[in-house]
C-alpha cells in the first residue's frame, strides 16, 4: 500500500499542473463557444449567419490550440537553453579541477560565468554548496530542478564517479566530450531532417488540394448522377464539414509527427500543428 502511494506521488509531482490546467481551460472555452455556435449562430439565417459561425469555429480551434502550443513551445525553448549551456558548465568545472580547486571551489570558479536559464540552478547549487550540503545531494537536487532527462543522466554518471571514488576530473571531462556529441548529433538531424520536413508540409497542401477537388467537384457531380429524375440524395453540406474536420485533424498529427523528426519531440511539432491546422480550416472553410 505504501509502495503505491509512494508511486501515485511520484506520478503526481512529475506532471506539469500548469499545463494541464492551462489545456483544461482552452478545451472549456473552446466547447463554449462551439456551444454558443450550435445553440444560437445555428439558428439564425442569412449569408452573415453562416459566415459568423466560420468564424466563431476558427475562433474556437485557436482557442483550443494556441495557449497549449505556446505554453509547450516556451517550456521547450527554455529546455533548450538550459540544455545547450549545460556542457560550458560542466566544462568549467572541470578546468577548475584541473586547476587544483576541490569540487565546492570548483563549482563556485564555474558558476562566475553566465549560463543564460540556467543560472538560476547553478546559483541554488552554490547556494547549498556553500551551506554546507553534502556534494551528491546538492547535484541530485539540481538535476531534479531543472526537469531535463538529459542533465539527469549526466548528474547520475557523475554521482556514481563520486561515489565510487573515480578522477572526477576525468569523468567530467567524458561526459561533456558527451554531450557536446550529442548536440552535434542533434543539429545534423535538425539540418538533414529539413528536406523531410519540407516534403511533409508538401503532402499536406497535396491532401488539402485533394479535399477541395472532392469538394467542388466530385459530390456535385455525385448529386447530379443519373439525371434529374434519378439524382442521388448527397447532402453536400455534411461531407463539406467533413472534409474540413478531416483537414483540420490531419493538420494537427502532420505537426506532431514534423515537430518528432526535426527536433525529437512531439512538443516541438505544437507549432507546426496549429499552422497547418489553421491553413486547413481556412482554405476548405473560403473555397
Amino acid at each position: 500500500m505504501k509502495k503505491r502511494k509512494g508511486k501515485l506521488e511520484e506520478w503526481v509531482k512529475q506532471q506539469d499542473w500548469n499545463f494541464i490546467i492551462l489545456a483544461f481551460a482552452s478545451t472549456f472555452s473552446a466547447l463554449i463557444l462551439l456551444l454558443v455556435n450550435i445553440q444560437i449562430i445555428s439558428k439564425l439565417e442569412g449569408s452573415g449567419a453562416a459566415l459568423l459561425a466560420n468564424i466563431i469555429n476558427a475562433l474556437a480551434l485557436i482557442v483550443f490550440l494556441l495557449p497549449p502550443t505556446i505554453y509547450k513551445y516556451v517550456k521547450y525553448l527554455q529546455a533548450k537553453a538550459i540544455e545547450d549551456n549545460f556542457p560550458t558548465f560542466l566544462r568549467n568545472i572541470v578546468e577548475g579541477l584541473r586547476s587544483g580547486m576541490d569540487l565546492n571551489k570548483a563549482v563556485i570558479y564555474a558558476s562566475r560565468s553566465h549560463y543564460g536559464k540556467l543560472d538560476e540552478y547553478v546559483k541554488g547549487l552554490v547556494v547549498e554548496l556553500s551551506w554546507g550540503v553534502p556534494f551528491n545531494k546538492a547535484m541530485a537536487r539540481f538535476a531534479e530542478k531543472t526537469k531535463n532527462p538529459l542533465i539527469k543522466r549526466v548528474i547520475a554518471t557523475v554521482l556514481e564517479a563520486y561515489r565510487s571514488g573515480g578522477n572526477l576530473a576525468d569523468v567530467l571531462e567524458s561526459v561533456t566530450q558527451s554531450t557536446f556529441e550529442i548536440d552535434r548529433i542533434k543539429k545534423e538531424r535538425k539540418a538533414s531532417i529539413h528536406g523531410q520536413m519540407v516534403q511533409g508540409y508538401f503532402i499536406f497542401i497535396i491532401f488539402i488540394a485533394v479535399m477541395i477537388g472532392m469538394k467542388k467537384f466530385l459530390i456535385p457531380a455525385l448529386s447530379t448522377s443519373g439525371g434529374d429524375s434519378q439524382s442521388l440524395t448527397i447532402n453536400t453540406e455534411l461531407y463539406n464539414q467533413l472534409f474540413t474536420h478531416l483537414g483540420v485533424i490531419q493538420g494537427i498529427f502532420s505537426g506532431l509527427v514534423i515537430g518528432k523528426l526535426a527536433e525529437g519531440k512531439i512538443s516541438a511539432g505544437f507549432r507546426h500543428s496549429i499552422i497547418m491546422s489553421l491553413i486547413a480550416y481556412i482554405t476548405l472553410t473560403v473555397i
